[in-house]
């Protein structure tokens, strides 16, 4: 199954949730409309979602929010 998988990551004092800034995002290397954000999101891929959140864990991102399949 192929899934986005959203993480919470140490907040950044420069984050202005009124002044959003763009660019590479810190999880996925892609572009990203807030880079100062402390939630950002990625696809994975896997068989089961235990096996989602391991692959999540191993990357370096413990506080998973959400996982939402999407094929």
């Amino acid at each position: 199954m192929k899934t986005i998988v959203t993480v919470k990551i140490k907040k950044d004092v420069e984050h202005n949730p009124h002044n959003k800034l763009s660019g590479r995002c810190p999880v996925n290397e892609m572009a990203c409309t807030d880079i100062t954000g402390e939630h950002h999101s990625m696809i994975i891929e896997g068989k089961t979602l235990p096996e989602i959140r391991n692959k999540v864990k191993k990357k370096g991102y413990n506080h998973i929010t959400r996982i939402e399949v999407i094929e």
